[in-house]
């Protein structure tokens, strides 16, 4: 991705889930919604964002629980 790019389509997927929770992507760390969530255990989900990117061209991603997840993300475009 080009250092240019303020903004990013993503695919987000949460496998091998432990509990209920929910998963937040952003350029912050910080908001007061989510972008995947999930009810069941053993559960695999999944979730297109559009987010914006920090000034550095990063994300945060923020697991709302104390229990471990695997996340895939897949970049499907970026915006300039």
């Amino acid at each position: 991705m080009p250092t240019s790019a303020k903004a990013a389509a993503l695919n987000v997927t949460v496998i091998d889930i432990n509990s209920a929770v929910y998963l937040t992507i952003t350029p912050t760390g910080r908001t007061l919604t989510s972008d995947v969530n999930w009810t069941s255990p053993r559960e695999t989900v999944s979730n297109s964002d559009l987010t914006t990117l920090s000034k550095n061209g990063t994300l945060v991603i923020t697991n709302g629980s104390t229990m471990t997840v695997d996340v895939v993300i897949d970049l499907l475009d970026y915006f300039s």
